[in-house]
């Protein structure tokens, strides 16, 4: 996993030995590039119970610590929800990816994957 911070806010880049990772652990983590290095985790779960303002349901963001400017964030968790995770790592194109968007109070956070899938014949 590879996650930036970016102008448009969390930019979070999966790739088939994250999933791999996620569909046994059900977490995985990473330094964000830029600013201080915050680390960012994230978790796939049953169902998404949290809700903050501005999220889409499936989807939860928590930052440590919250009232502070992104750049003295210490800690990103993000939760989604297994479905969203499903649909996002199984694309229908075997070249494209998937792609998953959700706003939030903190940030807009973006997630795309890839893999490569070798075309059937």
């Amino acid at each position: 996993m590879r996650a930036e911070i970016c102008s448009c806010g969390l930019l979070i880049h999966l790739v088939e030995n994250d999933k791999k990772e996620l569909e046994k652990k059900s977490s995985i983590e990473c330094k964000l590039q830029g600013w201080k290095k915050p680390k960012l985790t994230l978790y796939i779960v049953d169902e998404v119970t949290k809700r903050g303002p501005l999220e889409n349901p499936g989807f939860h963001i928590d930052v440590t610590p919250r009232a502070v400017s992104p750049e003295h964030r210490e800690q990103y968790d993000i939760y989604l929800s297994k479905e969203h995770f499903q649909t996002l790592t199984n694309p229908e194109s075997w070249l494209e990816g998937g792609y998953y968007i959700s706003r939030s109070l903190y940030d807009r956070v973006e997630f795309i994957y890839l893999e490569i899938k070798k075309p059937k014949s």
